[in-house]
């Protein structure tokens, strides 16, 4: 390459090369004359594609073309020699592209390097940013093979779906790389809070079963979200992995601090029963508003319904119409004494009866539906059951799907970013994990 004497006549002569080769490609496939519709977006189409490959080609050669000489300094500043010409194949989103290097090596180093990798900021990657943030967004609602027909069809590259693979699944493991920096920032309370000001927040969690290394795994889920003005949801942010409750409870407080908790004393908790929920709740929210998912509540006193009356009986229905207006009024206690007063005889309805009283008791407080409601807050876990159906299930219990834990993991993390916000800049995260792997 010819050198230019300053930095404006290199970039005159970079525009003189594009116009050459634009107007010998113009010559070449742009036709005049009546066309329909169609036959004019096929047209354009095509010759945009190859006007954003000749672009790219040229941008990538006027960045990495400088002759560097037969010697050049080296990262640590010692001069390494010229040894030969590389050529590196990169897939970008404008198609794939081959681009010649000079490779130095240093002697005191006892390595070699390519200026232009730094100069392109390419690493070892031979996938681009933009690719990679592509295919990853893809795979968040697509599978891997899906994905690389849909990113073939948007970009006119083929890729394999093992390509796509492992391209989302380093992305969704330097996902889980930044909730473990976040629990860190937080512990240290270094972690901001939200600038804007949050009125109330709701927050919840759940586990919902996925098909993991040949067994059944649970998956615990967690979300945090407003109440609009309609008394719907609002800005919702997820959270889920395959890892033990303890490891959850530090990811959901993790979650529930960036979506503004420590913005407002109003925060409640709504979810089932399961024992491993509250002892989360124990270490990290004591002082919220505490709420029994009011159907699980209800399914428990019509196990008692049901032994006392029989199921499907008219005294058991009546029954719980009963018990149902006591729950509106927060008359808990009055529940209780209704089941306390029943005496049976059979041994299986004696122990129906103390395991149900025993976990009202246990959950008395967070059964009092009519204050909830009044304060404003859901008294049901509707929300994290349709984030285990719609951020977890629909993507991750397809028909003949295999996940591994690794990948199931790194994927779990893809889903709840992407869930959170579309709008998520995935090149960013792409490139962070790029350079790990580099």
């Amino acid at each position: 390459m010819l050198l230019c004497s300053t930095p404006e006549d290199a970039r005159e002569a970079l525009i003189q090369r594009l116009l050459r080769r634009y107007e010998d490609l113009l010559r070449r496939r742009l036709t005049s004359g009546p066309q329909t519709l169609e036959d004019i977006e096929r047209e354009i189409s095509e010759i945009s594609s190859e006007l954003n490959k000749i672009s790219q080609e040229e941008k990538i050669a006027d960045a990495v073309g400088v002759e560097f000489g037969h010697a050049c300094m080296c990262g640590k500043g010692h001069s390494a020699v010229l040894r030969s010409w590389n050529v590196k194949h990169l897939t970008t989103l404008h198609g794939k592209t081959a681009v010649r290097r000079a490779y130095y090596y240093c002697a005191q180093c006892k390595a070699g390097f390519c200026p232009a990798d730094a100069t392109l900021d390419i690493g070892v990657s031979e996938m681009s940013v933009g690719m990679q943030a592509l295919v990853t967004r893809l795979s968040c609602y697509l599978p891997g093979r899906k994905a690389a027909t849909e990113a073939e069809l948007l970009t006119g590259v083929r890729l394999s779906h093992s390509t796509v693979q492992r391209v989302s699944k380093a992305a969704g493991e330097q996902l889980s790389r930044d909730w473990k920096a976040n629990e860190a920032l937080l512990w240290s309370e270094k972690l901001p809070d939200p600038e804007r000001k949050v009125k109330m927040l709701q927050t919840t969690m759940d586990g919902v079963m996925v098909f993991v290394g040949k067994q059944w795994r649970e998956v615990k889920v967690g979300v945090a979200y407003e109440r609009d003005e309609n008394a719907g949801v609002s800005r919702a942010s997820y959270c889920a992995t395959l890892k033990p409750a303890a490891d959850f409870g530090r990811m959901w407080h993790t979650l529930n601090h960036v979506a503004g908790a420590g913005k407002t004393n109003n925060v409640g908790v709504v979810a089932d029963g399961a024992g491993w929920i509250w002892n989360e709740v124990g270490k990290y929210r004591p002082g919220s508003v505490q709420i029994l998912d009011n159907i699980h509540g209800l399914e428990h006193i019509w196990n008692v319904a049901y032994a006392r009356f029989g199921q499907g009986s008219t005294e058991a229905a009546e029954w719980m119409e009963v018990q149902k207006d006591r729950l509106s009024k927060d008359e808990v206690d009055k529940v209780i004494r209704d089941i306390r007063y029943w005496r049976p005889k059979a041994e299986g309805k004696k122990e129906i009866r103390r395991v149900e009283l025993a976990y009202i008791k246990t959950h008395r407080n967070r059964m009092l539906y009519q204050t909830f409601k009044e304060q404003g807050y859901h008294i049901g876990s509707g929300v994290v059951e349709a984030a285990n159906k719609n951020v977890v299930q629909a993507r991750m219990k397809r028909a003949g799907m295999r996940w591994e834990e690794p990948g199931a993991e790194a994927q779990l993390q893809l889903l709840t970013t992407w869930h959170t916000s579309q709008f998520t800049d995935f090149a960013e995260i792409c490139k962070r994990a790029t350079k790990v792997v580099a």
